[in-house]
Parts: structure tokens; sequence; C-alpha cells
């Protein structure tokens, strides 16, 4: 638990500072943390019978995120087209979800793609809400939410955790630590709301939507680790594991977020 702290004390500030001074610092924040997260995945699933590209896949996910800093390509996200792809992407991961496996294509090339999607096509959104009227505030605060919402699951559910919220996807998390994570996220929601005025029932229904969505990304995370047999999704962050395990919540958090504030 010391270890995790001390890390989250090195990158917290790294990654706020980035989001408060914004356009390129954030980008290349963001870039960075899509391609390690990407590079995990990949190295499992190149371990496991696959053979994904790599370097086509850095390539394309350095295009997607940077496509983000453009005003003549940045458009294309608010799109129908994208809102379909995206949102229907979480929906297929939710499908996975529910069947408790990851479905892979054996093509390289669609195994490739799938990860592209699954990395540039969320983390892309941390500097898309970035953008947009009040995007410091947005950004922090479904962050905020995400990150604390995990840590009080955590200490809930080691504190009074008894009943598995799902022993084949991750044993450790409890009914308990969801139910604490919601209770905080909602909690810290409406303190955002009453401290700058804002709608109250719409923060509300933030709140609960970012602990579940978090919820999600993590257990999905949990599942694709369980499916090539690994502990974290690498040793980078000590006490975190892998970027990916890092981001997990974010994943599903952010796409949802950004077409909701935009509405």
């Amino acid at each position: 638990m010391i270890t995790r702290l001390l890390t989250g004390l090195v990158i917290g500030p790294i990654a706020i500072a980035s989001i408060i001074f914004g356009t390129i610092p954030m980008i290349l924040v963001v870039l960075l943390c899509t391609i390690l997260a990407a590079q995990e995945l990949l190295i499992m699933l190149s371990k496991n019978g696959h053979k994904p590209l790599m370097m086509p896949a850095y390539f394309l996910l350095t295009a997607i995120v940077g496509s983000t800093l453009f005003q003549e390509t940045s458009f294309l996200w608010d799109t129908t087209a994208a809102k379909i792809i995206f949102l229907g992407a979480l929906g297929f991961y939710g499908i996975e979800l529910i069947l408790k496996r990851p479905i892979f294509p054996k093509n390289d090339l669609a195994v490739t793609l799938r990860v592209v999607l699954l990395m540039g096509g969320t983390f892309s959104f941390l500097y898309l809400i970035r953008t947009l009227p009040g995007g410091i505030f947005l950004v922090l605060y479904c962050c905020m939410l995400t990150w604390i919402g995990d840590i009080a699951a955590l200490l809930v559910g080691k504190k009074f955790g008894k009943h598995p919220l799902s022993l084949l996807l991750s044993p450790k998390k409890t009914i308990e630590g969801a139910i604490g994570s919601l209770i905080v996220s909602l909690l810290l929601s409406w303190a955002c709301a009453l401290a700058f005025g804002l709608d109250i029932r719409l923060f509300t229904l933030y709140g609960v939507l970012i602990s579940i969505l978090g919820l999600l990304g993590d257990l999905h995370e949990s599942m694709m680790k369980r499916f090539f047999h690994v502990k974290d999704s690498s040793n980078l962050l000590p006490g975190h594991g892998g970027m990916y395990d890092r981001a997990d919540s974010t994943l599903f958090v952010m796409p949802v977020m950004y077409y909701l504030f935009t509405l």
C-alpha cells in the first residue's frame, strides 16, 4: 500500500499538471499512456499465440491521439459514425463481461486494430474533454471520481468485503467495495456541484455513471489478465502494475462522459 501511495504521489502531480497546462503537454502525456497501455496488451497477445503488428499499432495510436489536436480532424469525433463506433465498442466490451471472456479474432491485423480501438479510442477522450468549455474542471472531475472511487472500493472491500462481486473475473472485488465506491463518488460529485453552483441532479447522474463505468472498466481489464494468466499488465508502476492496470477504470468512463458533456 505504501509503494502504491508513493507511486501515486509521483504520477498524480504529473497528470494534473498536464491537464492544467493542456494542449501539447497533455497530448504528450495522453499519447505516452496510450502507447504504454497498448504495448502491454500487445505483448500479452504476442505471448499467447497472436502476432500483433506492433509498429503499425504505434503509428495508428499516434495518429488517433494526434487527430484530437487539430480542428480539421477533431470534429470527426462528434460525428454520428464516431458515436456508433466508440459507444458500440463499449457495448461489445460489455458483452465480453457477460460472457466472462474476451473475443479476439484470429487475423493479426484485426487483433491489432482491436487493441488500437480499445486504447486509442478511449484515452483520446481525455484530451477531447479538456477542449470543452470548463474542460480542466471536467477532466479533473472525471479523474478524481474514478481514482478516489478505486481507492474507496479497495479500502472498503478490505475492511468490510464479504460478498465477491465476480469470483471468475476478479475474486478480490466485493459488492461492499463497489457500494463504498458508489457512495464516495456520489459524495464527491455532490460536493463539486455545490461548490461550483452546478445542477446537483445532473451531477448525481454523473457520479453514479462514473462509478459504474469505472467498475466495468476495472472488471474488463481483470478479465483480460485472467484470460492471459498474468497478475499485472506489466511492472512499470510499482504498487500499481502497468499503465493498463492504472488506467483501466477510465477507459469506459471517458467516451461516455465526453458524449454526455456535449449533449
